[in-house]
């Protein structure tokens, strides 16, 4: 069963996905961190350094972004396993299927991700090519 990428439907903990040539399952969904200043100019300062050296160590033409875990009405990213993991944007899988699990396997795995996502915890932070946004 070839499904679209685009269907938000499909993507539910369970499903298959392909991957830069991998196969993998559907984990969790994830989102973007968006980046706040703390209020103490103290801790601002600090972070501001240490994000700094963070940065400073992402090659060129590369980002850091920070993730959490979201709901998937959220999610730009999932997470998934397979041979190994991946974290992937949703606009570069592929959903072919379902895991072939029962029906109660598949929906404690759909609610482990939608509690994971309703904590909305940071997970991962990964370091991705800079997107170029064309020209008007």
């Amino acid at each position: 069963m070839q499904t679209s990428t685009q269907d938000q439907s499909a993507l539910v903990a369970g499903a298959r996905f392909l991957h830069k040539g991998s196969s993998y399952r559907l984990n969790t969904f994830m989102c973007e961190v968006a980046k706040t200043q703390p209020k103490c100019p103290i801790i601002a300062e600090l972070v501001a350094q240490w994000e700094a050296e963070d940065d400073a160590e992402v090659p060129a033409g590369m980002r850091r972004i920070k993730l959490r875990h979201c709901l998937p009405a959220e999610a730009t990213y999932v997470s998934g396993s397979g041979i190994c993991g991946c974290v992937a944007p949703i606009s570069e899988i592929e959903v072919v299927g379902l895991v072939p699990w029962s029906t109660e396997d598949l929906i404690e795995h759909q609610e482990r991700a939608l509690q994971k996502g309703r904590e909305g915890r940071q997970v991962v932070t990964i370091v991705r090519p800079i997107e170029q946004q064309e020209a008007a």
